[in-house]
């Protein structure tokens, strides 16, 4: 296992382990129940980390990392629902269904 990728609050950390699982890459998450020790622990200790399971993936998920990060692109309309999407939104908020 290899970590890819750490945030302080765990919603990020989720969503990132999400765009991995869209692309075939299985991850864990680590210390998502640390955040409470901070201040007895240092707290660059504490925050939650994504580790990919096969490390043979980590370059590629890095690059997905970085892509969703760098790129929010323009907004976009769901096809299933006709829903507006923040161009940052690999699914639709409404429907859940891919963007196209």
């Amino acid at each position: 296992m290899k970590k890819i990728y750490s945030h302080p609050h765990l919603f990020f950390v989720e969503n990132m382990q999400n765009i991995l699982a869209l692309e075939g890459i299985e991850t864990q998450i680590k210390n998502q129940y640390l955040t409470g020790a901070s201040g007895d622990v240092p707290f660059l200790e504490t925050w939650p980390e994504l580790w990919v399971k096969d490390e043979r993936q980590a370059v590629m998920a890095d690059d997905i990392i970085r892509k969703s990060q760098d790129d929010t692109g323009s907004d976009w309309y769901c096809k299933g629902c006709k829903e507006v999407n923040a161009g940052s939104f690999e699914l639709c908020w409404n429907c859940q269904q891919a963007k196209a």
